[in-house]
């Protein structure tokens, strides 16, 4: 018995929900965010960031034990990580 009535009441806040305007224009505008979001992505990822940028390290660790590590990272970085097998760039440059 319990299980009708609590069928019915879910299913009269169902169709109540499905009428409402706001779940309509939902239901038409949630395609159009999805499209936008796919155009944007899709428009942003020609833009890459290829500047040069200077970064300041201040390694106050015992005997300055990062900044190697973080040097040798950013000469990897500029060596092989900011250009295309066709040499074209698309990433920054880091100075230390």
């Amino acid at each position: 018995m319990n299980m009708s009535k609590t069928l019915a009441v879910a299913s009269r806040e169902y169709w109540a929900a499905v009428r409402s305007k706001s779940f309509l224009i939902g239901l038409i505008l949630m395609p159009v965010w999805m499209g936008g979001g796919l155009l944007a992505a899709k428009l942003g990822e020609h833009n890459k960031d290829t500047s040069t940028y200077q970064i300041a390290i201040i390694d106050r660790t015992p005997g300055e034990a990062l900044y190697p590590a973080i040097a040798a990272a950013v000469a990897h970085h500029n060596r092989y990580e900011i250009a295309d097998s066709n040499g074209k760039p698309t990433g920054p440059v880091f100075v230390v």
